[in-house]
């Protein structure tokens, strides 16, 4: 499970790349593919689910 999460924290970051470099489509395809690995994070958590925000989830798992 701990690989998962480091897997959809990388895919994270590529996320919150392409959302700062791209526009349109593409933007909402990345903006859409976060917020499928939050909900997925979310569901892994076993001690907190959804009691933290999406930016100290990412630096907890980045840790």
């Amino acid at each position: 499970m701990r690989e998962e999460l480091q897997a959809l924290a990388r895919d994270l970051e590529k996320c919150d790349l392409g959302l700062a470099m791209t526009k349109g489509k593409l933007r909402k395809r990345y903006a859409a593919h976060r917020a499928a690995c939050m909900a997925r994070i979310n569901e892994l958590d076993p001690v907190t689910p959804g009691s933290m925000t999406d930016e100290e989830l990412l630096r907890e798992l980045q840790a």
